[in-house]
């Protein structure tokens, strides 16, 4: 009797052998699953899926990595390692509308993902708008996996402030511009098929315009003092070193304006024809909204025939006046030069 029993029990597993019977029950919608063959590999593995009992409905495969796939029984190869993956199976039974999901992971090499990193650069980092802002993203993995890329930028101040708008574009370099001055925060998040990521941000700042950051202001001109060519009453009460000058004043005036704070130089050259050893020439920088002078010089041969001015000048009118005190012919050449000191957040006040 023993015997007969052991005999039938090796017939049963020696069929369970040759059909490929198998103990677990088979995936219903109820309790979905499905096998996955190998459930480790490499870059060069070829993994193997079956929806087994499930395949009678519509069947998505999703390997994790941006692939799809669809069938009762589908394949993938990865093409990198070193991670762990996630395989999700969609079904779909159209006659019922129900819905269910499955996962399954295999392990890639030693199952462990390096973070890739990136790093960010706007150029320029303030433009006026709609001109355009090239968007350069660095990024590097340790496992050198494919790497996909998310733009968004955010508004950092006025009406729309804290809402964030996706920049189209999923490569490592991208561009934009703006429709409005402000202040924008453009982010970037690159990351690998595996699930990890970085991300980084940069400030953007946008102006109306963006004025010109130097002024250059040349003239020349001849002064030929005692003629009352250009003598005018207030001239005759300059000050300069001793010895007074002469009060037959011949004087140039020039006028400019700094919309910002800027660093100015006021150079003045002549040629020096007078002998009469006397202050032959004068150069004044005055304030013009306050009617104060910033600086004035005099000069007497035979010292070097220029005079200058270095100075921090803030926003406002200013007038440069050149003066001859002495009967010769002079002629001069005068430079005013100023390096404007701007920043996104005066320039956008003043342009408001």
């Amino acid at each position: 009797m023993l015997a007969r029993l052991g005999s039938a029990l090796l017939l049963v597993l020696l069929v369970a052998g040759c059909t490929s019977f198998k103990l677990t029950p088979a995936a219903t919608l109820d309790a979905p699953r499905f096998d996955v063959t190998p459930d480790r590999g490499d870059a060069s593995t070829l993994f193997h899926v079956d929806a087994g009992a499930l395949s009678k409905y519509d069947v998505l495969w999703d390997f994790g990595d941006g692939t799809l796939a669809g069938g009762g029984l589908a394949e993938h190869k990865y093409g990198f390692s070193d991670g762990v993956m996630t395989i999700t199976m969609i079904v779909n039974d159209p006659a019922s509308g129900r819905q269910v999901i499955a996962t399954r992971t295999v392990t890639l090499g030693g199952g462990i993902n390096q973070r890739p990193s990136v790093s960010l650069d706007a150029s320029p980092s303030w433009a006026e708008v709609s001109k355009p802002v090239a968007l350069t993203a660095s990024a590097s993995d340790g496992d050198n996996d494919p790497l996909s890329f998310l733009w968004t930028y955010t508004v950092l101040n006025g009406t729309a402030a804290g809402k964030d708008v996706v920049i189209p574009g999923k490569a490592g370099s991208n561009s934009i511009s703006f429709d409005a001055a402000g202040k924008y925060e453009v982010k970037v998040r690159v990351r690998d098929p595996k699930g990890g990521e970085d991300s980084t941000t940069t400030e953007v700042d946008v102006s109306k315009r963006i004025p010109d950051r130097t002024l250059d202001l040349q003239h020349n001109g001849t002064l030929v003092a005692g003629t009352t060519q250009n003598t005018t009453a207030s001239e005759t009460l300059w000050a300069a070193p001793s010895p007074v000058p002469d009060t037959n004043v011949d004087a140039a005036r020039y006028t400019f304006k700094l919309d910002y704070p800027a660093s100015t130089l006021v150079f003045l050259t002549w040629n020096d024809t007078s002998t009469q050893g006397v202050w032959d020439m004068s150069l004044e920088l005055r304030n013009a909204d306050t009617n104060k002078t910033v600086f004035t010089s005099g000069h007497a041969p035979p010292t070097s025939p220029f005079a200058y001015n270095f100075t921090l000048a803030q926003p406002g009118h200013y007038e440069v006046i050149v003066r001859a005190t002495t009967g010769a012919k002079i002629d001069y050449y005068l430079l005013i030069h100023a390096n404007l000191y701007l920043t996104p957040d005066a320039v956008n006040a003043a342009e408001a």
